[in-house]
């Protein structure tokens, strides 16, 4: 059999066979944050000890932020089916930077999690986000 045949049919066959689980719902999994609850829950699996004020959320409720004691933030993010939890200091944080109404592209020193762009559903949210990330006290800000 020729060799250029054979390798078109393995590519053919893989590519079907991802198709085929895509299409029968063996997709990703998204995790999504439906509740404070939730995300307090699944913060405090990792720290315990450390108390959550308010709560804000990105637009598709895979993130969640929130001003925790000592100026720093903490963080909840949907990995897949999985979560990431963070306790953010300003001197982790590379750059905030505005985009349109509502997007925030944040940059950090975390190389597990070093650039993400964040969409929130107002203005206000993402500027709650943005002081407590920079470690700026600022209105609904609970540090300390």
């Amino acid at each position: 059999m020729d060799l250029r045949l054979l390798l078109m049919m393995v590519v053919a066959g893989i590519g079907f066979g991802v198709l085929a689980i895509h299409f029968m719902g063996g997709g990703i999994k998204r995790s999504i944050l439906d509740s404070d609850e939730v995300v307090k829950a699944r913060f405090h699996l990792d720290y315990p000890e450390i108390e959550i004020g308010e709560i804000c959320y990105t637009d598709d409720r895979r993130t969640a932020f929130f001003p925790l004691n000592s100026a720093t933030t903490g963080l909840v993010h949907g990995v897949g089916d999985r979560f990431l939890t963070r306790c953010v200091a300003s001197s982790d944080v590379i750059s905030l930077e505005e985009k349109g109404s509502t997007e925030l592209l944040l940059r950090m020193r975390d190389f597990t999690w070093p650039k993400v762009r964040l969409v929130f559903s107002n203005q206000d949210e993402r500027k709650k986000v943005k002081n407590w990330l920079s470690g700026s006290i600022g209105e609904g800000n609970l540090h300390g």
